[in-house]
């Protein structure tokens, strides 16, 4: 799949009274279906706007889920379907829709329409729209019957947990929120997978409850959910028995049932070791690894460094410890781990000194006071954490307010100053170029793609065998109009993209076919 564009993530809401002009007639020959239940993937965008390979669900019961390619949400909402040839989406969360014309032949999806941009002016009492023209076809391999986890439809936990009791199972819970894109990724990725499915359905209960739905609130509150996803392993009673924050893959999720289900390594086990006094770093560290939200975790932390030697404070053990878990510049360790920095260093590599300095410096940014005093720390590291803060700052401005000039020069001004620096990865280099790529006729700033072009040179000869890459700096090549150096670039990226099966193949290939045409 290709990049993201900016609007990707935008969710709009329902606009009355708006005419929205169709950019096309429709066909007589098309044989047009219901949309309702059905699932698609795009092959083909004929504006650009957006990037292809994205998955398209319009579920039974009128909401639709717009996926990419990793699970991740682009948008969400709900839709209708007027007749055969129309249906509108009204997007969550803001104040706009969209209202499609259709057709649908040989499990070839085509619509057409408007896409109403958020950015309402109240002053100018405008509202601008972007052209919608896409080609998707029927995902025959995505379809509501699959052979992963089969959750059930129980609305309330109470029901689960008789489930439970009867059946000698534990409960499964998958605690999820419907903007988390780590969530989408185990929803569409890995919890539809065989083995991860015969596993979880052979010794569960499975449940799964959006954390804002009412039900789903009580949840939260009565297991301190504050991260999604979470998720939770509990007994007949309605007690944790393990859990976990974030996402992984399908090993991890096996491994973690396989844990859940050991009474004697399960989270349940741990705090039982940690209330008869275990403090060792092995039991410390696995009791974080499955809740790094737990209410005792400050002062375990206090605790166990505060009772080390010099020597002990050293050893493999407490540095992943405090390497993984200790972000409170409070803590005792912090004055001793920057008192014997050089020690650290020679035993466990700069680099991962260099990193827990930057994670510190990322988990204190909220709080100017400790912010400022982990200066000291390090001048030189604080110096580039902070470049990268403000460019971090001025990219995620520019993305909300893609239409204003002085948000666009910040950016400009603030990514210079970040790609200036030593050891920055090819990819800040590519995505940047990418973003530059997409928006700088929006401004007429020619200026810029030149600068995006050296960018995404750096980027290419950082990561020449990348195939995004080497997209990106075809495009810009072409933009600018070195055509046969473009063409070149997407054809690698098309032999590429074919042999690792990439989710990009059709829209390289639809984007060297413009490539060629241009020399015509």
């Amino acid at each position: 799949m290709r990049k993201l564009s900016i609007l990707s993530g935008l969710a709009l809401g329902l606009v009355i009274g708006t005419s929205i002009p169709a950019a096309k007639a429709q066909s007589n020959e098309s044989k047009t279906v219901n949309l309702v239940g059905t699932t698609w993937r795009m092959v083909q965008n004929l504006t650009g706007s957006t990037p292809s390979g994205r998955t398209l669900y319009f579920n039974k019961n009128l909401t639709f889920e717009g996926r990419n390619s990793n699970g991740t949400n682009f948008n969400s909402g709900k839709y209708r379907v007027f007749d055969n040839n129309t249906f509108v989406t009204i997007h969550d969360g803001l104040r706009t829709a969209n209202l499609y014309t259709f057709t649908i032949q040989n499990d070839t999806l085509h619509f057409w329409g408007n896409f109403l941009q958020s950015n309402i002016s109240n002053s100018e009492h405008q509202m601008t729209y972007m052209p919608i023209d896409e080609i998707w076809v029927r995902a025959n391999d995505i379809t509501e019957e699959n052979n992963g986890i089969k959750f059930s439809n129980d609305s309330l936990l109470s029901t689960a947990l008789d489930k439970s009791a009867k059946a000698g199972k534990l409960i499964f819970m998958d605690c999820y929120t419907k903007w988390c894109g780590p969530c989408r990724y185990l929803a569409s990725r890995i919890f539809p997978l065989k083995e991860v499915g015969d596993f979880y359905n052979q010794n569960f209960i499975n449940l799964s409850f959006d954390m804002e739905s009412p039900e789903g609130r009580l949840i939260a509150k009565k297991y301190g959910v504050r991260a999604y996803p979470t998720l939770l392993f509990l007994n007949a009673k309605g007690e944790v028995e393990h859990m976990s924050i974030g996402c992984g893959g399908a090993e991890h999720l096996l491994s973690l049932g396989k844990t859940a289900m050991d009474s004697n390594n399960n989270l349940k086990a741990l705090q039982q070791k940690i209330s008869k006094g275990d403090r060792s770093a092995e039991t410390l560290t696995n009791y974080l690894s499955a809740n790094s939200y737990a209410s005792d975790k400050k002062s375990l932390l206090a605790e166990y460094f505060n009772n080390k030697t010099p020597e002990q404070r050293l050893t493999e053990g407490s540095w992943r410890l405090y390497r993984w878990f200790v972000d409170d510049v409070d803590n005792p360790q912090f004055k001793f781990f920057v008192k014997h920095r050089g020690e650290y260093e020679k035993k466990f590599g700069k680099k991962e000194v260099t990193d827990k300095i930057m994670s510190l410096l990322d988990a204190n940014m909220q709080d100017s006071v400790k912010y400022i005093s982990l200066r000291k720390v390090d001048p030189k590291l604080f110096a580039k954490h902070k470049t990268f803060a403000e460019f971090r700052m001025a990219y995620y401005k520019a993305r909300s307010q893609k239409n204003d000039l002085n948000s666009w020069n910040k950016l400009l001004q603030k990514t210079k100053l970040y790609l200036a620096q030593d050891s920055i990865s090819p990819y800040d280099y590519n995505d940047i170029s990418w973003y530059v790529y997409e928006n700088y006729k929006t401004f007429n700033d020619k200026n810029a793609l030149q600068q995006a072009k050296a960018w995404s040179f750096k980027s290419y000869q950082l990561k020449p065998e990348e195939i995004q890459i080497n997209d990106t700096y075809a495009h810009i090549l072409f933009e600018l109009g070195f055509i046969q150096e473009a063409i070149k670039l997407e054809e690698f990226a098309l032999k590429r993209g074919q042999e690792e099966k990439s989710d990009s193949v059709n829209f390289f290939a639809d984007e060297l076919a413009k490539f060629k045409k241009a020399l015509n």
